[in-house]
Parts: C-alpha cells; sequence; structure tokens
C-alpha cells in the first residue's frame, strides 16, 4: 500500500510548497487510517500523554509533528494530551536553571495530582531534560524519545527500543549522490549545520554517509557560524561548489535560528546551489534533495506511543518518508535540467500548463460536464424554451390590449388635462378678486393631478414584464371598477358597458397585474364579438359552494370562492369548440384579427393562483366566461385613513437638488426653500458631482431624479456615496416599478419617493430620512 501511496504522489507535479504538504500529509494520513488493526487491540483513552518540547518558537518542521502527534492522540485515540513546550534550549547549558525548572515543574504536579502514563520528548533538548529528570518527574511514566541520531541517546544511556530517529540515513545518502549527478562540475561540497547538540548530530550523520561513497569531491564544514560570517564565507567558495544545509537551530553565541530562515537567507545572497535532507526547507530558496517530512514520523511516534501504553512491542516502519523534492525556480537559476531529475521527483514553484499537471483530471471532468450537459439539455431545453415562449406571448397580448384601449386611456388623460387647463385660467382670473373660488379651482387642479397620477401607476402596473412576482392579499373593487372605466372609454358608443362588482368582496391571493391583465384580455375579446350594439358586462360577487362543482376548466372543490363574470351579447361559441377554447393558438377570429392566445392565458394565470374557468356560450347569443379564485377570508382590507396636511420644515439643512427638467427643477427648489431648507439646485448630475467633491460634507442630503440624460439618479447616488458613504439620499421617479429590477444592495442605498408628490409627502420624506440618520 506504501509503494501506491509513493507511486500515486509522485505521479503529480505540483506547484506550490503548500500543495506539495498537503499531498504528503494525506498520503500519510491515508496509511494511517488503513492501518487501525493496533488501535483495536484495547481501549486506551483513560491514559494520560505529556507532549515534551525543548523550545516554543516552533518551525514548520516542528509545528507539523507537533500538530499531527496532538491530533492523532486525542481524536483518533481519544487519549488525553498535555503540551508543555518548555524554554530549554535558551538554558540548555545552565544545569542551575534546569534544576530549577524541574523543581518547579515537580511542585505544580505535586500541587495538582496530574499523572501521566506516557512522556514523550521531542526535541533534543526534551530528550536532554526528560533523560536527566524524567525519573523523579515522572516515575510511574514510560518514556519515549524523538532523536535525530543515536548520538545523544549513546550519551544519555537511554534505551534504543524507546527512540525514533526523525532523518532516515537513506535520505542522506540519496542526496549525496545526487548532487554530483546534478552537477557535473562539482569540485566542493560545503555543509552548513548549527552548533546546537541535534545539529551537531545532523553533521556528524552527513560525514558518516560521505566516508561511504567514493567520490573525489572534497567534503568542508562550516558549523555554528553566525549568519553574517557565514554568507561572507560561502561567497568566497569558486563555482565549483554546492551547498548541503543540515539542521541550524543555535550559532557558536547560543542564539536560536530557524534552518528555513537561513535557507532563505543563504539562497538569497550566496550564487550557490544549496541541498537539503529536510523537506520544508524545499521552497524558501533550496534546490532540493531526497528529503524526509515530519508527518511519518508524528505518525510513527503516535503507532509507537499506542503500543507502549497497551503493553506491545513496536517494529517500527522503515524509511515510511523519503521522496525526492525540488524548487522549480532554483533549478531554472543553476541551469539544471529535469531530465537529470530521478523518476517520481516532485516539483514545487513551478509552472506547469494545466493540461501538463492535470491532463487525466482534465479530461475526466470533461467527459462528466459533456455527459451532464446532454442530460440537462435533454430534460430542460424543451421545458425551458416552452416557459419562455409563453412569457413572450404573455407579454405580447398584453401590449397589445393596451393598444387597443389606448384610445380610452388618451380620452381619460385628455379629460384631466382640460380640468387642469380650465381650472388653471380660472385661477389667474380669481387670484386678484376672488380668492376662495382660486382656492376652489386649485383645489380642483390637486383632484385631476391625482387622477392622473393614479391612470399612470394602473397603465405602468399593467405594461410591466412579469418577473415572477409573488402573490399577495389584494382587494378587487377598484381594479374591476378601473377596468370597467378604460373599457367604457374605448369601446363604440352603441356597445354598452357596465360594472356590477359587489361592495363586500373578499380579497383573494393574487397578483394584481395578472389579474388586470386576463380582465382586460377578456374585455378585447368580448368588445371584438359584438358587431354591431350589444353589452358587456363585468360582474364580481362571493362564491359558497358546499360541494364539488364540475366546470369547463375542471372540477372545482367546495369553499369559498370570489368569482369574477364577464357577460357578452356577442356571436358566441359553437360546442365543437367549446372543447378546443384553452388550447394555445386556437382562435375563432378572422385572420389578423388575433394572437388567439385569449383564453389559454387566461387558463394559465387563473390556474396558477389556484382558481377555475367555466364558460357558457350560445351562438348568436353571447358568452358569459366565470373566474373562481380562492378566497383569503382572513384577510382584511386595510382601512385608508386620510392623513391631514404635514408641513414639516427644516432648520437650514442643506440639500444637494438635481432634477434635469428645468420647471421641475425651479418649482422644487422653491417648495425646498418655502419649508426651511438650504437648496443647491443642478440640471445635470455632473454640475452636482462637482460642487459636491469640492465638500462632501458642506450637504446634508442630496434629493434626485431617476431619469436624466447624463447619469440616472442611482448612479448619482452610487458616485456620490463613494466620496461620502453616510450620505442620506432620496430617489425621486415616476415609474417606481422599475426600481425593484435592481439589486437589494443597490436599493439600500437611498429612499424612494414616487412621483408626482405633493409638497406634504416632500417634507414628511426629507425629514424622515434626516432623522433616520
Amino acid at each position: 500500500m506504501l509503494e501506491l501511496l509513493k507511486k500515486a504522489k509522485s505521479f503529480f507535479a505540483v506547484k506550490s510548497l503548500a500543495r506539495l504538504h498537503f499531498i504528503s500529509i494525506f498520503s500519510s494520513l491515508f496509511f494511517f487510517l488503513l492501518c487501525p488493526i493496533s488501535f483495536a487491540a484495547e481501549d486506551i483513552s483513560s491514559k494520560r500523554v505529556l507532549v515534551l518540547g525543548g523550545y516554543t518558537d516552533l518551525g514548520p518542521w516542528e509545528q507539523n509533528f507537533n500538530s499531527i502527534l496532538l491530533r492523532q492522540f486525542s481524536t483518533e485515540l481519544g487519549v488525553k494530551v498535555t503540551p508543555e513546550f518548555l524554554p530549554l534550549i535558551d538554558i540548555a547549558d545552565d544545569t542551575e536553571k534546569l534544576q530549577l525548572l524541574a523543581d518547579s515543574m515537580r511542585m505544580r504536579l505535586s500541587a495538582t495530582g496530574q499523572q501521566y502514563d506516557l512522556v514523550i520528548a521531542v526535541q533534543p533538548e526534551a530528550t536532554n531534560f526528560l533523560a536527566n529528570w524524567g525519573e523523579s518527574l515522572f516515575p510511574e511514566a514510560s518514556r519515549l524519545y524523538v532523536l535525530p541520531g543515536p548520538t545523544l541517546a549513546t550519551e544519555l544511556g537511554l534505551q534504543a527500543d524507546n527512540i525514533i530517529h526523525s532523518a532516515t540515513p537513506v535520505a542522506i545518502d540519496n542526496t549525496i549522490k545526487l548532487i554530483s549527478r546534478l552537477l557535473p562540475r562539482l569540485e566542493n561540497v560545503i555543509v552548513v549545520g548549527g552548533a546546537g547538540v541535534g545539529d551537531q548530530t545532523y553533521l556528524t550523520r552527513i560525514e558518516t554517509a560521505y566516508s561511504q561513497y567514493e567520490t573525489d569531491v572534497e567534503l568542508h564544514f562550516l558549523s555554528g557560524l553566525k549568519i553574517e560570517a557565514l554568507i561572507e564565507t560561502l561567497q568566497s567558495q569558486p563555482d565549483s561548489s554546492a551547498i548541503l544545509m543540515g539542521n541550524y537551530n543555535r550559532d557558536v553565541d547560543g542564539n536560536m535560528l530557524r534552518a528555513v530562515d537561513v535557507t532563505a537567507a543563504l539562497s538569497e545572497a550566496v550564487a550557490l546551489p544549496l541541498f537539503v535532507i529536510f523537506e520544508d526547507l524545499v521552497g524558501p530558496g533550496a534546490v532540493g534533495g531526497n528529503v524526509t517530512g515530519s508527518t511519518s514520523y508524528a505518525l510513527q511516534t503516535v503507532d509507537f506511543g499506542a503500543a507502549i501504553l497497551r503493553g506491545e512491542t513496536y517494529t517500527p516502519h522503515a524509511n515510511r518518508v523519503s521522496s525526492y523534492v525540488f524548487d522549480g525556480q532554483q533549478l531554472q537559476r543553476f541551469s539544471i535540467p529535469h531530465r537529470l531529475l530521478p523518476d517520481g521527483s516532485m516539483l514545487v514553484n513551478y509552472e506547469l500548463s494545466p493540461w501538463q499537471q492535470y491532463f487525466w483530471e482534465i479530461m475526466l471532468a470533461f467527459s462528466i460536464i459533456a455527459v451532464l450537459l446532454v442530460l440537462l439539455i435533454a430534460l430542460y431545453r424543451s421545458s425551458r424554451l416552452r416557459q419562455r415562449a409563453e412569457r413572450e406571448l404573455r407579454e405580447a397580448q398584453k401590449l397589445e390590449a393596451l393598444g387597443i384601449f389606448s384610445s380610452g386611456i388618451a380620452h381619460d388623460f385628455n379629460n384631466i388635462l382640460m380640468a387642469i387647463d380650465g381650472n388653471a385660467e380660472l385661477v389667474e382670473m380669481y387670484l386678484h378678486n376672488d380668492l376662495e373660488k382660486a382656492k376652489s379651482s386649485l383645489n380642483s387642479i390637486a383632484t385631476a393631478c391625482d387622477r392622473a397620477k393614479h391612470l399612470i401607476s394602473q397603465i405602468l402596473m399593467f405594461s410591466r414584464t412579469s418577473k415572477g412576482e409573488k402573490p399577495q392579499t389584494i382587494d378587487l373593487k377598484n381594479m374591476l371598477n378601473e377596468c370597467a372605466s378604460m373599457v367604457r372609454a374605448s369601446t363604440r358608443g352603441d356597445i354598452e358597458v357596465s360594472a356590477s362588482i359587489s361592495n363586500e368582496l373578499w380579497m383573494i391571493g393574487a397578483n394584481e397585474t395578472k389579474i388586470q391583465q386576463i380582465v382586460m384580455n377578456l374585455c378585447s375579446n368580448a368588445r371584438d364579438a359584438i358587431e354591431g350594439s350589444g353589452s358587456i358586462t363585468l360582474s364580481a360577487i362571493n362564491h359558497e359552494t358546499k360541494k364539488n362543482t364540475r366546470l369547463t376548466g375542471g372540477l372545482m372543490p367546495s369553499g369559498q370562492y370570489v368569482s369574477i363574470t364577464l357577460t357578452d351579447t356577442g356571436s358566441g361559441i359553437s360546442e365543437e369548440n367549446i372543447s378546443r377554447i384553452f388550447e394555445p393558438f386556437f382562435t375563432t377570429k378572422a385572420l389578423r384579427k388575433g394572437t388567439g392566445l385569449g383564453l389559454s392565458i387566461v387558463h394559465g394565470i387563473v390556474r396558477e393562483f389556484g382558481g377555475y374557468l367555466h364558460v357558457q356560450s350560445k351562438l348568436g347569443r353571447g358568452t358569459s366566461i366565470a373566474m373562481f379564485f380562492p378566497a383569503s377570508i382572513g384577510a382584511v382590507k386595510p382601512v385608508e385613513v386620510k392623513k391631514e396636511v404635514s408641513w414639516k420644515r427644516g432648520n437650514g439643512e442643506n440639500i444637494l437638488l438635481v432634477d434635469d427638467d428645468e420647471m421641475v427643477l425651479k418649482s422644487t427648489a422653491n417648495i425646498l426653500g418655502n419649508l426651511g431648507y438650504k437648496v443647491s439646485a443642478h440640471q445635470n448630475s455632473n454640475s452636482a458631482l462637482q460642487i459636491f467633491s469640492c465638500d462632501p460634507n458642506a450637504f446634508d442630503i442630496v434629493f434626485t431624479d431617476m431619469s436624466m440624460s447624463d447619469h440616472n439618479g442611482i448612479e448619482l447616488i452610487l458616485r456620490l456615496k463613494a466620496l461620502r458613504s453616510d450620505l442620506p439620499a432620496i430617489l425621486c421617479t415616476g415609474n417606481p416599478l422599475a426600481i425593484e429590477d435592481f439589486p437589494e444592495e443597490i436599493r439600500r442605498q437611498f429612499s424612494l419617493l414616487k412621483k408626482p408628490n405633493k409638497m406634504s409627502e416632500m417634507a414628511e420624506k426629507i425629514a424622515e430620512v434626516l432623522k433616520s440618520q
């Protein structure tokens, strides 16, 4: 299994050190999880383990080692683990301080009553401390040592069967042979290491490995030099030299160092290739080597520790991790061709094309995506196209109906304009001699403006493109009366249009725009069906049934409904065509007299809101179409309370006013000025932006129109807020429905005021926005 994992790991070239560490950790953990047999032998979750470290400033190797050690003991075995990192490296040669540290730990253990079943020393300094004071501090505990080599163990007289070596001789031997292979002009190898006990161990192991390797290359050792002196010495070496890094924890003065930092400093300052035997040094500046990693030894330590806790014999795994890893940038720097690298080598800091790195993964992904796309297209395309066609046809029919009733809209709007124009002339006439009559005429103008505002609102709502609006509780009475009024205004004089709407209609859950659309379409069909004189009647009543009722559009369950019925005295529908009236594109109208979408669309919308449709007709005697919508009995129409005119005044706040319509700009500026505000009025956005950028804090609020020739109001607000994020903003628009198309995070940037608006509404909105800041 291990060999398979190695081959899988070496198959891929990795482009970053983080990914290399991930693959190494994953491979080792996977191996670890596949071998749980020994752990299953006995439950050791009641045991306690102390992990003893020699210093607190851990490098990448030590951090990864300790992280895996703690996680595997606690998570996989359930063993209680206590990490204890002591500053031993700083006092390694001071026996008196070491004794004080041991006495302090003994007192703490005695006070807490804490006992351990196993103590693990993970650095040479921790090994030295545990070997000298372990018997007195932990008399009942077993002890396990993780060491770089046998030298320290021999000096301290430690048992060989309780030691794990954290670097394999094989890795060192292979790296030594590799240097000569990659550098044909090699004459000298400078071995660099620290002055610490563990550092010296690695230097000894490198020297031993070189002595067994026949070569003409001369070997030189630089041990424990300070970084500055080390760099100066290496810079004087000939180009035919190479550097081999052991470990570097301390210099000759006892200063603590990290091998990864020394590697980076040497690589940057010295123009010689640097080889290493530890994985975490590939990436910070080393060319590479046959390296060992910390993950394997952490897992091996866990295996060994678990065996000790169970009283079992443990056989260490020989050379669990030894892989060839190289830095692509350093290979390029020293012109080392990739063909000289051993088989299965991995690369970091090397940019391969995606096809080279992940060829099989990409091909597999493409295959899966292709299959999924075929399936999705087969399952989804027909439904999507059908929905889009239905939506487009529905909008086309809506616009057709709007065009049909445009004459009625024009008629109503002309009446409103006449009322405004006539009363304006009366105001001019009465202004100087009869103020009461002038006031009455002004009230009439205001009333006409309200009518125009309401009419425009209805047109915008009706012509708006549907985008999956959610059903809401609506009151049908006013909407149906407005539909009847619009039909009446656009219908020939010999056709009588009447409405009979109950005053106590229940409310329904639907979308007002769509209900209005289907009513108008039915009215259009009824009008077309009447060739001479006749009548159209729109009625709505509450309808309650105690049993299921068979209708043209299906079986309607018992319950409470609101019935909307449209009756005409037109040509009617034959019995053979009644069964086909809900089919799309079926029509009895002459060519170019209609789309044939009427009842198909009506039926779809009625069913969308849980309703039912019933058609009764006879040739030559007219047609009656009834729609039944489930009643929302619990919903009550909100009572409209007429507000008194509120003249909330300002206190000299400075308003940035923007509107490209000169007449609107002047009137709004006069209104705001009379309300007690200071107004800076601008007819274009650029002018407003320019004056605002000079002093963004000079303004208390921005009041802008939506539709303008240079920038729309939302763009202007966002650009102003880029200069001052807390600026209050009011957006004024005559089409508030269009604002809903913008994302929620943009709509939160301003407060909306519908156009046209009264002076009281304007004053209320400004006061509200200023107060909320």
